[in-house]
């Protein structure tokens, strides 16, 4: 629901008023489920006893709920800086409410009450803050006419495709691993693990630029389509090229990284973990795919692509775990190659975008060049690694500046988008980890 709410308040904020009036009995419903649930498993299944923490839980979860209802407020207004704020306020004071109490008093039931009451004192404050902003109020005309043909029902409807998608979207992230271990040995699954370690905390951080951008992107298509064309397709060409770029870097020092980081004894992991490099920059432009699917409307098809990707990618992995760590990363990858092109006919078709297909077909073509590229790299020394390395920037920078010259105003342009949501919009990211 929440990214629904987000893409309705970015289109027209006078809305806000009005869709909190459906939205909020919806979250307060689906919070006493989910505490009334969380409170019959620990009570039955769970070594909790106290009455005490039983309620903290419970009031973590419905707090949990009335946050996100809130940031959803906020993100569709592009107001990140509530969340922030109260997110550092909270875990200050719950820092300094642990840090200044006497030692006699710690115990696990008063950690838990203890940051379970700044958890909701913080959802308390940020829908004060809002109402105080005007959240929760009509403007003259606005009442009944903003959001006339919605009704919980459509609104419940529209949240159901985005539903399954989350729910499909589990075989993709566990299935890989629980394969890995059913058809090969521990070692293996290690070995996929120290490069999943490296490559997850960068796939966070390209998915929460883009998370930032999608207010702007659910806006633009609704006001303004020749505009979300250039963004679409000016983040597509800076995040192709410029995380290519990231991740053929990574893989020229990946002989040196991983003893590092972990220790020589590792260093079996380098192939596996050159292939998540890749894979992981193609789920993170899958990511930018399904938000483009939301800001265009079309959920419909991102329930029908999270399917097509449930599927394929799990035979994929079936396929790859058979040869371990190694073979699991490089069917995934190529898996991932079919899946986008599939993926990105779906979004062009359903969202009627027109894009360059010149600078689409170099900024792609510069992605498999250099992933295939860094695997053949990764087999020799660290001079023959050099030189190989030096001459695919050379090539990149060739075909950027000579054979598409465009595509460097396309990557400026991205970069412009990209700064934005550092600089203003990323907050969210922060005030989620808080």
């Amino acid at each position: 629901m929440r990214d629904i709410v987000i893409r309705r308040v970015a289109r027209t904020h006078a809305a806000t008023a009005q869709l909190s009036k459906i939205v909020l009995p919806i979250g307060v419903a689906s919070s006493l489920i989910a505490a009334f649930a969380a409170l019959a498993y620990l009570s039955f299944y769970s070594d909790i006893a106290s009455a005490i923490m039983l309620c903290a839980a419970v009031s973590l979860v419905v707090s949990q709920t009335g946050w996100m209802l809130a940031e959803a407020l906020a993100f569709g207004r592009q107001q990140m800086e509530l969340s922030v704020g109260l997110g550092i306020f909270s875990s200050i004071g719950w820092f300094l409410c642990l840090l200044l109490s006497p030692v006699r008093s710690f115990s696990a039931t008063y950690v838990l009450s203890s940051f379970a009451a700044f958890q909701i004192l913080r959802t308390i404050l940020y829908f004060a803050f809002e109402m105080r902003l005007g959240y929760f109020s009509f403007s003259t005309g606005d009442e009944g006419n903003a959001l006339a043909p919605l009704s919980p029902k459509t609104l419940l409807r529209e949240c159901l495709p985005v539903f399954g998608t989350t729910v499909l979207s589990l075989p993709i992230s566990q299935l890989p691993v629980l394969l890995l271990s059913r058809f090969s040995q521990m070692g293996e699954v290690g070995l996929y693990g120290i490069g999943n370690r490296l490559v997850i905390p960068l796939s966070l951080l390209f998915s929460t630029l883009l998370n930032a951008l999608y207010p702007k992107l659910s806006s633009a298509f609704e006001n303004d389509r020749a505009g979300f064309d250039r963004l679409v397709h000016s983040l597509f060409v800076v995040l192709t090229i410029g995380g290519s770029l990231v991740a053929f870097s990574l893989a020229f020092l990946s002989k040196e990284i991983i003893p590092i980081v972990f220790s020589s004894m590792y260093v079996e992991a380098v192939p596996s973990f050159v292939f998540q490099l890749w894979f992981g920059l193609n789920m993170i432009a899958h990511s930018f795919l399904g938000f483009l699917f939301l800001a265009s409307n079309n959920e419909g098809r991102l329930m029908l692509s999270s399917l097509f990707n449930a599927v394929w990618i799990s035979v994929c992995a079936l396929v790859g775990s058979q040869y371990g760590a190694f073979g699991l990363s490089m069917s995934i990858w190529a898996g991932l190659i079919v899946g986008f092109s599939f993926n990105r006919m779906m979004i062009i078709r359903g969202a009627a975008l027109k894009l360059p297909v010149r600078t689409e077909i170099g900024a792609y073509s510069t992605y498999v060049f250099l992933s295939v590229l860094s695997i053949l790299m990764i087999t020799y020394g660290f001079l023959i690694r050099a030189g190989i390395f030096l001459g695919g920037l050379a090539v990149t920078a060739m075909l950027v500046k000579s054979e598409l010259p465009s595509l460097g105003g396309w990557a400026l342009e991205g970069m412009k988008e990209l700064r934005y949501a550092i600089s203003s919009k990323s907050s969210q990211g922060l005030s989620r980890d808080l």
